[in-house]
């Protein structure tokens, strides 16, 4: 017996066919822009000019966040987006050529000192409280009497010279241990005074991928802690960048030279830490495994 035809030739097997086919196609069409939500369109790595090949079926809408406790929401937009006019030279002209700086990497946010632009309010806990506090404010946590209180000790820095003394520790009341050292001076413990930071004059020579010529840039500044960060509040040290010589009563941060540490990025709020501030601390601290010392910057062997 013949199929049942519901118009012409086109019998139920064909329409199911038909159905899914028309499925599959929009299936895919679907995937392929919720995959590009983010991180697409791409960008031409010297330009950042975004490519525009796939057209409107490859790119999705902008995907919109909603922000725990009240905070409303948050899109990826044009502001947070990478910057690509920076104050480098490549050192080769290759693509994909690393970028030697040309000026003060840890104010520019080059190589290891580079940062994200995260928001500007602060870590939440579950509960909606800023996450990390100085341990000061908190009455319910304390540093185990088993461990050394670093509160009192002097920091030094990579060059044997001491930055400062500890005057508070930040905790993270999440996980419940120092995030942050806060350091003043070590002629007056509890004092967070900014000072100049002379940076010497660095040759750096690299080469200009227009021309292919070897160029050569002399830089040297003096800057103050406000002009390497969005507050002049207190000096934070990264914890995990610290190492506790208990027997010595003393902390090593080698990631920077003594004079070096008061440049470094600055909370805006006493006694608050932005998302934002802590990567720019963290960034400047980190960059200092390789701008530091010039030395840092060459060869092991």
């Amino acid at each position: 017996m013949d199929d049942v035809k519901i118009v012409g030739t086109l019998d139920v097997t064909q329409l199911v066919f038909y159905a899914f086919v028309l499925f599959f196609i929009a299936l895919v069409f679907y995937l392929r822009r919720e995959d590009r939500r983010e991180g697409y369109p791409t960008e031409a790595e010297d330009t950042g000019m975004p490519d525009t090949m796939g057209g409107p079926l490859s790119r999705a809408a902008p995907k919109t966040f909603d922000l725990p406790h009240g905070q409303g929401t948050v899109s990826p937009d044009g502001e947070r987006r990478e910057r690509v006019d920076l104050p480098a030279k490549r050192a080769f002209g290759s693509n994909g050529a690393p970028y030697v700086p040309t000026g003060d990497p840890f104010a520019d946010g080059l190589g290891p000192a580079a940062w994200a632009e995260r928001m500007h309010t602060p870590d939440l806990t579950a509960s909606g409280k800023p996450r990390i506090v100085p341990l000061s404010s908190t009455d319910h946590v304390s540093v185990s009497p088993r461990d050394p209180n670093p509160v009192g000790m002097p920091v030094i820095g990579a060059d044997g010279e001491t930055a400062g003394m500890v005057t508070e520790a930040w905790v993270d009341m999440s996980e419940h241990h120092i995030r942050y050292l806060e350091i003043g001076d070590a002629e007056t413990p509890g004092s967070a005074s900014p000072k100049p930071v002379v940076v010497e004059t660095q040759t750096v020579a690299a080469v200009d991928p227009a021309t292919e010529t070897a160029v050569v840039v002399e830089t040297e500044s003096v800057r103050t802690p406000a002009s390497g960060g969005p507050g002049t509040g207190a000096l934070l040290v990264p914890m995990a960048m610290a190492k506790i010589r208990k027997r010595k009563g003393v902390i090593v941060v080698d990631a920077l030279r003594a004079d070096q540490f008061a440049g470094a990025p600055r909370p805006a709020t006493p006694g608050q830490i932005t998302l934002n501030e802590e990567e720019r601390i963290v960034a400047y601290f980190g960059g200092g495994y390789l701008y530091a010392d010039p030395q840092r910057q060459e060869p092991i062997i």
